[in-house]
């Protein structure tokens, strides 16, 4: 056996020879070239723990691409800043993993913490970048502030002051993730598109 992957959250269990993991880093290095992935170029992984990432870490390797790996756990704002620094030409990520019980969404953390998407929605590159605020409220930011306001009904706050990290790409998750919670509170099912010429 070449690797053995248990994944308690998700009920995986499984193992691949050598055989299973050179066909498999074949496969991977063959669509990094078809995507454009070249000897020299900045490949990023935002993805969980998993015989993928090895195969894609060693589909880079033989095509001498850079890669560089982002822990899955980590916030917007950190996620946005290691594709600051890389500025990778490919990233690799997945729907969704789950991290003690609770789903997280991957894919929409790299949707708004990209500049293309960024610039897209917002129509503004320049000034993106999130920071950290240079205050000592670290509990306050770790817990993050009330979305709501005592008294007015049907008032919701979304904002970079209202959220652990600051900047755009966690207030578009924050809007994202409130209206998911008005749509489960109006019983309704939350669906996204993307509009035609976008």
């Amino acid at each position: 056996m070449a690797y053995i992957h248990e994944a308690r959250e998700l009920g995986i269990s499984r193992a691949v020879t050598y055989g299973e993991l050179f066909r498999t880093v074949t496969a991977y290095t063959a669509a990094l070239k078809s995507l454009g992935g070249e000897k020299g170029g900045r490949v990023l992984l935002y993805l969980p723990n998993s015989i993928e990432v090895v195969s894609i870490l060693f589909a880079c390797g033989r095509m001498g691409a850079i890669f560089t790996c982002v822990f899955a756990g980590f916030a917007p704002s950190v996620l946005a800043d290691r594709i600051e620094l890389t500025r990778p030409k490919l990233i690799f990520t997945q729907d969704f993993t789950f991290r003690r019980d609770r789903k997280v969404g991957l894919k929409e953390l790299v949707d708004v913490t990209t500049p293309v998407t960024v610039e897209r929605l917002t129509n503004n590159f320049h000034g993106w970048q999130p920071r950290t605020p240079r205050v000592d409220a670290s509990k306050i930011m770790r817990r993050g502030l009330s979305k709501t306001l005592p008294g007015p009904q049907n008032f919701y706050m979304v904002g970079q002051w209202a959220q652990a990290m600051i900047g755009v790409p966690t207030v578009a998750v924050m809007a994202g993730n409130l209206i998911k919670e008005l749509c489960k509170k109006d019983g309704k099912q939350f669906v996204t598109s993307i509009s035609a010429g976008r």
